[in-house]
């Protein structure tokens, strides 16, 4: 799924953006992405250095997680698990794997 955002992404990555920065949540650009589906933008993200497909919020949970428990399409699972390796086994705060929430 394209974005009207895509654009901003990418000019804010070309400037020097930190996209390894999280909120009060822990939440970084990628989980949201991931979390709204922007294939485009969360590739964006992924190219760019530094990003961390396992980082975890302040509830343990990863972008993958969010992935699977946003908007109902399996392009970004796709794109963390077969592309970059996403780990399977973690473990939320609530002791649940991807598969559980799957």
């Amino acid at each position: 799924m394209e974005t009207q955002w895509s654009w901003l992404v990418e000019l804010l990555l070309v400037k020097g953006a930190n996209p390894s920065l999280v909120d009060h949540r822990g939440w970084t650009a990628l989980m949201v992405e991931c979390w709204h589906w922007n294939t485009d933008t969360i590739k964006l993200l992924l190219r760019a250095s530094g990003v961390d497909t396992e980082s975890v919020n302040l509830k343990a949970q990863t972008a993958l997680s969010w992935a699977i428990e946003g908007q109902p399409t399996f392009r970004a699972v796709r794109i963390l698990i077969e592309e970059e390796g996403a780990d399977l086994s973690h473990r939320d705060q609530l002791g649940r794997t991807i598969l559980d929430l799957a």
